[in-house]
């Protein structure tokens, strides 16, 4: 699956994430150094995880 970049530049690409990333959303947020800076728990449990997927600021 193609995804649509919402912004391009030659080196990168950034899209929305979707149900389809769950498992590099896991990798991501599952990851305490990552989470400690945007999560006042500093852990995301799987439910959580799928809420952020879930949800389009």
């Amino acid at each position: 699956m193609k995804k649509e970049y919402f912004m391009k530049t030659e080196r990168i690409g950034f899209s929305h994430w979707t149900e389809t990333d769950l498992e590099l959303a896991s990798c991501l947020w599952g990851e305490k150094d990552v989470t400690r800076y945007i999560c006042e728990t500093s852990e995301f449990t799987k439910q959580n995880i799928i809420d952020r997927l879930n949800t389009r600021s």
